[in-house]
């Protein structure tokens, strides 16, 4: 199995889940703020990232580690907004990981999601910024060099 295949699965699946135009793969998006307000106008947004890989030894397995991350953008400071807007982040991170869970793919494993870190919530002068991450693993099965097709 190639881990292309399964990004783009994975991929399509979380567009069919969140939206179009919601879901995309990391291409380091944060690195200014400028990049980060752009992105924000459609606000929750999600970019998918491959971190690595290690071969299960003597298997026809790759244990894959991916990370999510989340963007949730809140353009007023009234406590009632960012209270509502916690509640929609909450919300939206559990719905991720709910259809993590109950994705299946002929070639791999089952995702597990492992760790949710806030990375960022900060005051911005695009509103208030939250980022969080999500990793997650899952087996991928490579075929098998020696068996006859």
């Amino acid at each position: 199995m190639r881990i292309s295949r399964f990004c783009e699965d994975l991929h399509n699946e979380l567009r069919l889940l969140l939206g179009e135009n919601k879901v995309y793969f990391f291409n380091n998006d944060f690195a200014s703020e400028e990049s980060i307000a752009r992105v924000l106008k459609n606000s929750p947004i999600v970019f998918v990232d491959f971190l690595g890989d290690s071969f299960v030894k003597n298997t026809f397995t790759k244990l894959c580690e991916f990370e999510i991350s989340i963007i949730h953008a809140t353009p007023s400071v009234n406590t009632k907004n960012r209270e509502a807007s916690f509640k929609e982040q909450m919300n939206f991170l559990e719905r991720i990981e709910n259809h993590l869970f109950q994705l299946k793919f002929n070639h791999a494993g089952v995702i597990m999601p492992t760790t949710l870190s806030k990375e960022y919530s900060e005051m911005t002068k695009n509103g208030f910024l939250s980022i969080y991450k999500r990793r997650f693993e899952v087996m991928l099965y490579i075929e098998n060099p020696y068996e006859e097709v």
